[in-house]
């Protein structure tokens, strides 16, 4: 399976290679973390490495320090 670059997991704080399990070309690619086995995203922050989360019903944009940042700028 293929393996997407190493960050940090929004779940379990590891740092991981997540696992691909749906790609997609015009949307994010729908990973799940090495180590706990959530479904993450990558973070919509273009210089930002590590993952967003993702849920049943929406799945987060920005990986939890860049929407605590965010939010501490507005």
């Amino acid at each position: 399976m293929e393996r997407k670059h190493k960050g940090k997991c929004p779940f379990c704080n590891s740092e991981m290679a997540p696992e691909v399990i749906e790609k997609n070309t015009i949307r994010r690619d729908k990973c799940k973390c090495t180590t706990c086995g959530e479904i993450i995203y990558k973070c919509r922050n273009l210089s930002c490495n590590a993952y967003a989360k993702g849920g049943l019903l929406y799945d987060d944009e920005l990986c939890p320090p860049c929407g605590e940042r965010l939010l501490k700028a507005v």
